[in-house]
């Protein structure tokens, strides 16, 4: 008995001292951790150091970002950056950036110094950057394998609403898939020469002429269903007539009604310009009575009332200048004074040759700033 209790004892030691059996498996959130306090990792570390989101110190950064990376296909951040992030050069301009995106940048310069191409074609890029979207969501820059290029002047067209004004005021679909640079480049310059109180109500007077023409070809259709539907016994063409037209009669409708939301944008963009301007024009109108008021009351040296007076010059000097800040610097504005896209043709070629895509692609949303390797 004695003899079985010792070798069960040394059994059991046996499998307590067995790693595999003693330590159950790491979690994330330890093996982070576990990387996070790895010397060979150090420098590594701070790549996470930074005012960008998630805001925090560059360990609670890490801690935010960590899980995101998992659902990302990265199990293991700071390990996917030490092995991954290297520092990268584009026409000069450096950035940290993943090494797969250093490699399409070196073919893409190459190609265009080959073309004659020595210069930068750009003011600014950014590539690598641990950080969350502003809703706290993914950022296509956090695995270094994306690249912006002068943001300032090629945005991001993210809002449904500015789409549809940019896309009725200019003609073009700028969620289109296949609108390409040069659609882009029209719709850009279009834009910037066409947005205005005049310009809109312009382009809704187009619209509303489209609109009366669309519902005569309509109407025009109607009547020859209605003529083919009174045929007794109709033959196999007038069958065939009959569906042809219901087909364009469909195609039809959804023109019409393509018109109308372009119309609505347009009178929409152009009422809230004309709201805009006029809280401008009365302000600057108070502005010019109470000044013409104070003038008056020099003369009879009454300074109590000079200073009431003077002190509602200044609120209404205040009140335009918030009513000018309004006017001036609402993204349409901005879009209509800067363009979204100047960026050269022969560098976005250039870039897409390379193996990146291109986020003036994108359907929907564009994002013409960007570049990305195809993952």
């Amino acid at each position: 008995m004695q003899l079985q209790r010792s070798a069960g004892n040394q059994a059991v030691g046996k499998l307590l001292r067995d790693p595999q059996i003693q330590a159950p498996p790491q979690t994330d959130e330890e093996k982070w951790a576990a990387d996070w306090d790895n010397p060979a990792y150090a420098s590594t570390r701070a790549h996470f150091a930074g005012n960008d989101r998630p805001v925090g110190t560059p360990r609670q950064r890490y801690d935010v970002l960590c899980p995101l990376y998992k659902t990302h296909g990265i199990p293991r951040p700071l390990q996917y950056v030490h092995d991954n992030i290297v520092d990268g050069t584009f026409f000069g301009h450096g950035t940290p950036m993943h090494k797969d995106l250093r490699t399409a940048l070196r073919a893409a310069e190459k190609a265009l110094n080959d073309a004659g191409v020595t210069s930068a074609p750009f003011k600014s890029c950014w590539a690598f950057n641990p950080r969350t979207q502003s809703g706290g969501q993914w950022s296509n820059h956090a695995d270094g394998k994306a690249i912006d290029i002068d943001p300032d002047t090629n945005p991001r067209l993210i809002d449904p609403k500015q789409r549809a004004v940019i896309s009725a005021l200019t003609e073009k679909d700028v969620a289109d898939q296949n609108l390409g640079y040069a659609g882009a480049a029209e719709a850009s310059l279009r834009f910037q020469s066409r947005y205005s109180v005049v310009g809109l109500a312009e382009r809704s007077e187009e619209i509303y002429d489209d609109e009366h023409a669309l519902e005569a070809e309509r109407d025009k259709i109607n009547e020859r269903l209605g003529v083919l539907g009174k045929e007794p016994k109709p033959s196999a063409d007038q069958k065939q007539e009959a569906k042809a037209l219901r087909d364009e009669l469909k195609a039809k409708q959804a023109e019409i009604r393509t018109n109308l939301a372009a119309q609505k944008s347009i009178s929409d963009e152009r009422d809230r310009l004309v709201a805009l301007e006029k809280a401008v024009n009365d302000t600057e109108a108070e502005i010019d009575t109470l000044q013409t008021e104070i003038d008056a009351l020099d003369a009879t040296k009454d300074a109590k009332k000079i200073a009431a007076m003077t002190a509602k010059l200044k609120a209404k000097q205040s009140k335009l200048a918030k009513a000018t800040k309004a006017r001036d610097s609402t993204p349409n504005q901005v879009l209509a004074d800067k363009g979204f896209l100047d960026l050269d043709e022969q560098l976005v070629n250039a870039l897409k040759a390379a193996g990146l895509r291109w986020g003036g692609d994108y359907k929907g949303a564009k994002d013409f700033m960007h570049f990305e390797v195809v993952h």
